[in-house]
């Protein structure tokens, strides 16, 4: 063989690793990017529901603060200002 038959051959062969090896990259590209989108749904999906438990969280925390304090939170619904100051004063609060 001379060098000529070895080069082509050698063109050849990097040529077919070429072409064989561009469209696996390809798919595999293709797979992340899916991959990426998918994980980007979850995320959102994730974060939805976190601030649905948050809300949920600051709705059951006011709940156990009206059943510790239910006197407070009767005088704060009414508006009474006078029977929070006075609430407040008899606590030792001011």
């Amino acid at each position: 063989m001379g060098v000529l038959s070895v080069a082509v051959i050698a063109l050849l062969i990097s040529l077919w690793h070429e072409f064989n090896r561009f469209p696996a990259t390809g798919a595999t590209l293709r797979e992340l990017t899916e991959k990426i989108l998918s994980l980007e749904q979850e995320n959102e999906e994730l974060r939805q529901k976190v601030d649905s438990m948050s809300d949920d969280l600051d709705l059951l925390s006011n709940s156990v603060d009206r059943l510790k304090d239910p006197e407070y939170y009767s005088l704060l619904d009414a508006g009474d200002g006078h029977g929070l100051f006075e609430l407040e004063k008899s606590r030792g609060e001011l």
